[in-house]
């Protein structure tokens, strides 16, 4: 069924092609010339652990590509039309790429696909078996591995560890988050003071100037009192004051234009002045009205100011500077909060990763169960044929607590040897010959 292997830069090989013919295929060569590493080849297309130690020294990548002609109607076809993958040619070819970098790429007929995709078809189109391949009996831990290899549950199995994996990896993202927990409550405190601090002063870009310009003003008040108070009295109020005395000037004008009508426009000009200065004796008032000299609104605004040049020191030159800062936490505070709902959806997507794990691990038990029982009657007849009609075989499954790798199940194979003794771990009841 394997016709055709191309080998490049694996283990000590440089490049080699092997082209198989019907039937029975036979490669000899004496010790170290390289056997062990082809099978190693065969079995890195049939879905093997790709590692770095597979490629050559020297290279930054190795290859290994095999061409399959399997039957018509053998499963695999099937597997293949429901991946979507063409098989016009009657042909698979498994295309396998390791690399330093660690990227590692596995094609069918020439399309990129998932490792356990691989993995299927290799136990669809290989088996292989090494030397003292029965001595992982001897290993309990083992067993668990045969049984699901008996049961076609690889598929299922790649599945699961790829949700186990995922599982395990939300548990230590969530171990992660909870012990920076404390450090961002600690962070989001702070945030927030600085946050309060700097908006319960209710700043904008220019406050502080404007208010350096109402300390000043506030800080001259008294002599800004006195200086329009002497000026309204100069214009207005005093017995020389100059309204009463352009009164005076208005009204000898005023007899003089009645005797010569050429100072017309002097007393125009006469009115209008009388008129103007009235009306800065009037501006003049309504300033000395509203003129504030009021030392408690001084010791406020320096007070303000004195809060924002401790702002300044902490966060900023400028008030400018204060608002980017103060805007910047805002955003630094919305992403913490939106971590401690990163949590909840991880939480969430734990949980739902959970969910899908045991139910992988209980269609995995099912399966593993069904199995159990073919297998124990398979190899009775095996062992049965080969004159050993009073050996029990049995298979005992013990339910973990708690999800493993592989699921909840640990398998281990019993045998009894003797007609009438019960089934005891193979590990202490097998010979060599029966192994």
């Amino acid at each position: 069924m394997l016709t055709f292997i191309s080998i490049q830069n694996f283990a000590i090989i440089d490049k080699l092609e092997i082209d198989f013919g019907p039937g029975f295929n036979l490669i000899t060569g004496e010790t170290g010339s390289g056997k062990s590493i082809l099978v190693d080849a065969v079995g890195l297309i049939a879905g093997s652990r790709a590692q770095q130690e597979m490629i050559r020294q020297g290279s930054e990548s190795a290859v290994v590509e095999g061409i399959f002609q399997p039957e018509s109607g053998h499963k695999c076809w099937k597997v293949l039309e429901e991946a979507g993958i063409s098989t016009s040619d009657q042909e698979i070819i498994i295309r396998r790429e390791i690399s330093l970098g660690g990227n590692n790429r596995a094609y069918i007929n020439s399309r990129l696909v998932p490792l356990s995709l691989v993995v299927e078809m290799g136990s669809r189109l290989i088996d292989i078996h090494g030397q003292h391949t029965q001595q992982g009996l001897l290993a309990p831990g083992s067993h668990l591995g045969f049984l699901d290899l008996y049961a076609g549950n690889r598929r299922l199995l790649a599945d699961y560890s790829d949700e186990y994996r995922k599982l395990r990896s939300l548990d230590r993202e969530l171990v992660r988050l909870d012990e920076s927990e404390r450090t961002r409550l600690q962070r989001l405190d702070l945030l927030n003071f600085q946050i309060n601090e700097i908006e319960q002063l209710d700043l904008d870009t220019d406050a502080d100037a404007r208010l350096e310009e109402e300390k000043e003003l506030l800080a001259n008040a008294e002599n800004r009192l006195a200086n329009s108070g002497a000026a309204y009295d100069l214009l207005y109020e005093d017995d020389l004051s100059v309204l009463p005395l352009l009164d005076q000037s208005l009204r000898k004008v005023e007899q003089l234009r009645e005797m010569d009508p050429s100072l017309e426009d002097l007393h125009s000009k006469m009115l209008d002045l009388r008129f103007r200065t009235e009306e800065i004796s009037y501006s003049l008032r309504y300033y000395i009205d509203k003129l504030e000299v009021n030392p408690q609104r001084l010791e406020v605004i320096e007070d303000r100011l004195n809060e924002i040049e401790k702002l300044k020191r902490k966060y900023g030159s400028t008030l400018p500077e204060i608002l980017e800062y103060c805007e910047q936490a805002r955003g630094e505070v919305q992403g913490i909060e939106e971590s401690g709902q990163r949590d909840k959806r991880l939480l969430e997507e734990r949980d739902h990763c959970f969910k899908e794990c045991l139910s992988l691990a209980s269609r995995l038990s099912e399966l593993r169960a069904e199995a159990s029982s073919s297998l124990v009657r398979e190899i009775e007849r095996e062992l049965a044929e080969l004159a050993m009609k009073n050996v029990t075989f049995a298979v005992e499954t013990k339910r973990l607590e708690n999800l493993g790798p592989e699921g909840t199940d640990q398998v281990e194979f019993l045998i009894s040897t003797n007609k009438g003794e019960s089934p005891r771990p193979l590990i202490k009841i097998a010979s060599g010959g029966e192994l």
